[in-house]
């Protein structure tokens, strides 16, 4: 991968670009540098969850063709997981954990031929979600990572944040630091988007992991300190109109009431739990009920303007 920053362009102006190595030359791209004051509109695509494996990809096509300003990929570029093969095989043939292993699979994916397509149309911003490192991954680990199969959680968790870097990279506060994502930007004088890693930098371990871990533990964390305090200073920014708040998991409550001894039957949606009379997905917002209360509370005293976009499920 070659990555090449830019700097000195035209503010909503396309331009068309193209690579050379020795004597090959790339097709031609386009993208479009973001508005600046003046600006009364701007159309988004947000897009999510590509499994290789499971299905074409004619959602990124279907973009592709579109008349869209910007894409955000809101997470799940990648699946690291071995493949159902139901459409495609994936490769490698078995868990993405090494830093090759997470080449192979983002370099898999970036030759889908309508991916390509979305990104030779259109300019992305992209942000990542559990399936681009581990499954219902959190700071310290993930639900489906074992350090007897799988190796030091550290070593995997800096494998995928490298690689997702060189194949869907972003411009990140500190170069340096590839763990830490959320970082905002600005469409003109009409909005701001905040993009919030709701994975990795903050995250407490899942309340449905131990009997210890209490979901509503007002000190439970899905931002951490340092990210809540920047995210509630970005969402209280009234300076623009528009706050476009970007979250990998969902912010919206989606837990089920359940009566007492009840459980969970094989149609039930996939990491769901029964935790205190309520069937819900710890891995959404509603497995961190405080650190949500917390950012309705910002939202709701900056007042209008506030549109969450998640992916996720």
């Amino acid at each position: 991968c070659v990555t090449v920053p830019v700097d000195g362009l035209a503010p909503a102006t396309s331009y068309v670009y193209w690579f050379e190595a020795g004597p090959t030359r790339s097709p031609l791209g386009r993208t479009r540098t973001l508005p600046a004051a003046g600006t009364d509109a701007v159309r988004l695509a947000v897009v999510s969850c590509g499994d290789y494996s499971r299905g074409h990809f004619a959602a990124y096509r279907a973009v592709a063709e579109a008349d869209v300003d910007l894409v955000l990929h809101v997470g799940d570029y990648i699946y690291e997981t071995v493949g159902r093969d139901e459409v495609r095989t994936a490769l490698p043939g078995h868990d993405v954990v090494t830093l090759d292993d997470y080449r192979t699979r983002y370099r898999q994916t970036r030759g889908d031929p309508d991916l390509v397509a979305l990104h030779q149309r259109h300019p992305m911003v992209a942000i990542w979600d559990d399936h681009d490192i581990a499954d219902n991954a959190w700071r310290h680990g993930s639900k489906h990572h074992d350090p007897n199969e799988h190796g030091r959680w550290e070593d995997r968790l800096r494998a995928a944040a490298t690689a997702h870097q060189e194949w869907v990279p972003g411009r990140l506060p500190d170069p340096d630091d590839l763990l830490t994502v959320y970082r905002s930007f600005v469409l003109g004088d009409l909005a701001e988007v905040v993009l919030l890693d709701t994975r990795i930098v903050g995250r407490d371990q899942h309340a449905d992991d131990h009997p210890s871990l209490p979901y509503d533990d007002p000190d439970r964390s899905m931002l951490g300190d340092r990210q809540r305090h920047w995210a509630h200073e970005r969402v209280g920014d009234t300076s623009r109109p528009w706050c476009l708040l970007v979250s990998q998991v969902v912010l919206n409550r989606m837990a089920l009431p359940v009566e007492a001894g009840a459980r969970l039957g094989d149609l039930a949606p996939s990491g769901y739990a029964v935790i205190g009379g309520r069937a819900m997905c710890t891995d959404e917002w509603d497995g961190y009920p405080a650190e949500r209360d917390a950012l309705v509370r910002a939202i709701a005293a900056r007042g209008p303007g506030v549109v969450t976009l998640s992916g996720d499920v």
